[in-house]
């Protein structure tokens, strides 16, 4: 009955604190968790700590006796009461030889100020060292927290946890490593000014050693005219009123509202142990969640949950155990949640929980582009700059070389007037170019290394498209020379940063069916190319005046093994559709994009310059864009005199400039021009 309740506005809870830290310095629970024991070269300080364990327990079984087993003259105290030992396991306490023993910082200790320095006057008075005072003004000696082990990782982190915290309350300290007899000798070290001592002393009382303070006390008497009511110093203590549940029935201990440890009773096996959730990390902080869509249906039904009840408690297992499930009570989860996602995030998401972030918070769409302003240049011009430092190993760039940071930032964003937002892929080119410069001993980064940078540091879609495009020159899957009826060389965009050129051939052949003709195009077309695919023969049917029913029109893209989505074929699959209607071959040195309305008008694209630098690898001479891309196209200036880039509005321009020059091809565009004459003429009257 005495463990619980246990609450942080315990009268109890600072000796509780004290007993854990003097443990931690010359206490010990055996393995076996059969007897709990604490030792001191003073008999006082063991007395000491005897009364206190009984002011917090009442009367429990112990003996103080002599330590016969130490090389020099040390008392022993030891109790073997089971609920005492539970209790301090369940706190914390290390277990096992001190030497070999895992030391665990006990973080419930730091929800109060005065618990964390009751702590460290535990630890302090039962395994620290004081200072004395010289005439040379000044303290000299030991002034320090010492330690053996064998384990120094586990215990460096306890003590630069305790140096770093004190830190906070202005005692300087820090920590030193020696080798010692067949271990290691680790310090926590106080400076050992006489305002340091003064402010130790004013905070860590040394509770289990008179003797020890009086001693300390005395040192600072002789350092100056010192009265002691100059250690008086204020200590702030936030009052949280928070409820400990150590039993042995949950074995649960809530710090600060979070559940931080569970030992549970001796029966529990080890995998039964609870660590608090991001949730409830979180609590009164900001939780974030990358990828949101990725966690499963139930997972986002749990944190709609938690985000409503603001309370949520901790279940689950070890990752690496198939232990049984542990479910503690509701334990505090108040967070402002952040979640990011891509747009295919939404489709995953919970409806409900989409619903309260749409009524309780905000949606965000995040740009990938920002205005080409001289502002934002500078912010790019910065962000290189940051790169260089940030590596630390690349030399700085040349104004030309950051000149051409910027133009390809232009480059990647896709829109006229905008610089790309995607700072990750421009930071990989900087560091490219700077490893060329290094490799050349260069003291700066040059226009040539951003350059030379470009070719290599390609995406994987690019790489894919310089093999696919090598593949196709060695099969001759599309031509760049000569001229064939029914054949265009189209272009496409791979992910979001490669042009390929997409090789489209048509033929006509009589209608299978005696109702009507179909149009039948094959490369694994998704809903919105099939759909451009049938406006193109709308447009066929409108211009030429053929009554194409008594035909079957087929459509295939080549080598679309990954298939074909989006409308920017459009013109391409028109021209090729067209060739073979009237038997007029199209000029194979021609690749085109652009997408095409059912009144004939080429429309705009994404992606143009990765296609037209597609082309120009491909050998192409000429490529067709939409007008309204002209202003999008940014090309390297060594590539701009490889190719002729043609801008048109309507579809007859697309077929002047792509059909080989005939008869039927004045004919055709005389058709195609009349009829679009004769349709402005029926809007104006």
């Amino acid at each position: 009955k005495r463990l619980i309740p246990l609450r942080s506005d315990d009268k109890r809870i600072k000796d509780i604190a004290l007993i854990l830290g003097a443990l931690f310095g010359d206490g010990c629970i055996n393995r076996n968790l059969n007897n709990l024991s604490f030792t001191s070269s003073e008999r006082e300080i063991v007395e000491r700590f005897a009364e206190i364990i009984k002011r917090v327990f009442g009367e429990i079984p112990y003996e103080i006796k002599e330590n016969t087993d130490a090389k020099g003259k040390s008392y022993l105290f030891r109790t073997w009461d089971r609920s005492v030992i539970r209790f301090f396991v369940a706190l914390g306490a290390p277990v096992g030889k001190k030497t070999e023993c895992r030391f665990e910082f006990p973080a419930w200790v730091l929800i109060k100020p005065s618990l964390f320095l009751a702590f460290v006057d535990g630890l302090f008075s039962s395994d620290g060292c004081i200072p004395k005072w010289s005439y040379s003004k000044r303290f000299s000696g030991s002034f320090e927290i010492a330690q053996v082990t064998h384990d120094l990782e586990n215990k460096f982190e306890f003590f630069r946890t305790i140096s770093n915290f004190l830190n906070k309350f202005g005692l300087k300290s820090r920590i030193r490593i020696e080798n010692f007899k067949d271990g290691l000798k680790i310090r926590l070290m106080f400076e050992n000014s006489f305002e340091n001592c003064v402010r130790f002393l004013s905070l860590i009382p040394i509770t289990l050693s008179n003797n020890k303070r009086s001693k300390f006390l005395n040192e600072l008497r002789l350092a100056g005219d010192f009265e002691l009511n100059t250690l008086e110093f204020i200590v702030s203590e936030e009052d949280v009123n928070v409820t400990y549940n150590v039993t042995t029935e949950t074995g649960n201990l809530l710090t600060n509202g979070l559940l931080v440890k569970n030992s549970g009773g001796l029966e529990t096996p080890a995998h039964e142990r609870v660590e608090a959730g991001a949730i409830h990390r979180a609590h009164k902080g900001v939780l974030y969640i990358d990828e949101i869509n990725t966690l499963t249906i139930e997972s986002q039904q749990k944190l709609l949950t938690a985000m409503q009840e603001k309370m949520f408690p901790i279940t689950g297992q070890s990752e690496r155990s198939s232990g049984a499930m542990v479910r503690t009570e509701p334990v505090p989860c108040d967070f402002i949640l952040v979640a990011a996602g891509n747009l295919d995030a939404l489709m995953g998401m919970h409806p409900a929980l989409r619903s309260r972030i749409e009524g309780y918070g905000y949606e965000i769409y995040m740009n990938d582009t920002m205005p080409d302003t001289p502002e934002n240049r500078r912010k790019l011009v910065r962000f290189v700059a940051q790169e260089v430092v940030r590596d630390g190993k690349i030399p700085h760039f040349s104004r030309e070389a950051v000149a051409e940071i910027i133009r390809e930032a232009r480059r990647r964003a896709g829109r006229r007037g905008h610089l790309t937002l995607r700072l990750r892929e421009l930071g990989g080119l900087i560091r490219t170019a700077g490893d060329i410069a290094k490799g050349e001993n260069s003291d700066v980064v040059r226009l040539e290394h951003v350059l030379e940078a470009k070719k290599i540091a390609k995406t994987v879609e690019e790489q894919y498209a310089d093999e696919y495009i090598e593949r196709r020159k060695d099969y001759k899957l599309f031509r760049t020379e000569g001229a064939e009826v029914g054949r265009v060389n189209g272009l496409a965009v791979i992910g979001n940063s490669a042009g390929i050129v997409l090789p489209i051939i048509a033929d006509v052949t009589p209608a299978m069916s005696k109702e009507e003709g179909k149009v039948i195009a094959t490369g694994r077309l998704q809903e919105i190319a099939r759909e451009a695919v049938m406006n193109v023969s709308a447009i066929i049917k409108k211009f030429t005046g053929r009554d194409i029913s008594n035909y079957d029109i087929h459509i295939q893209f080549v080598g679309t093994y990954e298939g074909v989505e989006g409308d920017s074929a459009s013109i391409s699959v028109a021209t090729a559709v067209i060739s073979a209607l009237e038997e007029i071959p199209v000029n194979q040195s021609v690749a085109m994009t652009g997408s095409l309305s059912v009144r004939g008008d080429v429309l705009p694209v994404g992606g143009v310059t990765q296609k037209i630098e597609s082309a120009i690898q491909a050998g192409i001479k000429k490529v067709i864009i939409p007008r309204d891309n002209l202003d999008d196209v940014l090309l390297d200036p060594r590539s701009k005199d490889s190719i002729e880039i043609v801008p048109v509005s309507r579809i007859e321009e697309v077929l002047e400039h792509a059909l080989v020059d005939c008869d039927r091809k004045v004919e055709l565009i005389r058709k195609f021009r009349n009829f679009n004459f004769a349709h402005h003429l029926k809007k104006l009257s």
